[in-house]
């Protein structure tokens, strides 16, 4: 534990010192965005905090060398949902701390914002990247072939487990049956997810003081865990109707995308902020014999 709590001290600042830097100024509106961006990579920064801890919490129970890829899934799997409501109270204490902190400048320079269509643009192909996380690896088929398809030998066997906590972002199957309603209720959720994904990368390329690509891959991976944290909630909450068991036994579920949301938060990070980098380049001027008239 006390690895798990020193990776968390060393990984949150990490992310967020570049967050509160690129995202500095006054405004309810960029308060709110920082919360958030704060509060979404503070889950991150627990479930990394949990992944580097699990090699000692194997080696701990002294199966560290049988079936060492399935131990290490099951560890990194554990203590999901606690850091959702902690990484929201340390999310709001941090801006309310660095807003008080916060010195007035008599004038900010800003680079140019970009045009709305370089915005749209680039929060949908980051969407996109996410959505095909969501949407193709997360399906019930594809974690099949993912669980089984990769082989290994010796401490590398079962790798399956492993594997779909970094690529799967939820989990869906097709509808059959009379149950079609309640399974679009469920998909509710994803695009809840999809939504929060593509309002967020949009926000951050006109909130930033400057579009580089670890602060927009830091944003991007924030609103992929948050999105990933809804529609966790949000089938809980479905899950929990009509049940006769405690919220609590449904509750356990959230988060359990957060590694992949990492994974792919990163990668539409980068494919927006070079997207918005690409747009917002000046064009080359006309050559200067070109514009000169002849007398």
């Amino acid at each position: 534990m006390q690895v798990r709590y020193a990776a968390l001290v060393l990984l949150f600042p990490c992310g967020a010192l570049p967050l509160l830097r690129r995202l500095s100024g006054r405004g309810v509106r960029r308060a709110v965005v920082t919360v958030a961006a704060l509060w979404g990579w503070g889950i991150t920064a627990a479930m990394l905090a949990v992944t580097v801890s699990a090699p000692w919490m194997v080696a701990s129970g002294g199966s560290a060398t049988f079936r060492l890829l399935p131990g290490l899934a099951s560890a990194m799997s554990q203590g999901r949902e606690l850091p959702v409501g902690a990484a929201l109270v340390a999310a709001a204490a941090v801006t309310g701390l660095m807003t008080l902190l916060r010195r007035e400048t008599a004038s900010e320079t800003r680079p140019a914002v970009p045009t709305t269509a370089t915005v749209r643009l680039a929060a949908t192909l980051g969407t996109v990247v996410v959505a095909f996380a969501l949407i193709v690896l997360s399906n019930d088929r594809v974690a099949g072939r993912i669980q089984t398809g990769f082989g290994g030998g010796g401490g590398l066997s079962e790798p399956g487990d492993l594997l779909r906590q970094w690529v799967q972002l939820s989990a869906w199957t097709m509808p059959t049956g009379s149950g079609f309603g309640r399974w679009l209720l469920y998909r509710l959720g994803d695009v809840a997810l999809l939504a929060l994904v593509w309002w967020g990368l949009r926000l951050l390329a006109v909130l930033l003081d400057r579009v580089t690509y670890p602060a927009y891959a830091l944003g991007a991976v924030a609103a992929t865990t948050l999105g990933v944290v809804v529609s966790g909630l949000w089938n809980s909450l479905l899950s929990y109707q009509g049940s006769t068991g405690g919220p609590l036994l449904y509750y356990v579920s959230v988060g359990s995308g957060v590694s992949a949301a990492l994974v792919f938060g990163i990668l539409a990070g980068c494919a927006s902020a070079l997207t918005v980098r690409l747009r917002a380049r000046p064009q080359p001027s006309a050559p200067a014999a070109a514009q000169a008239q002849p007398a």
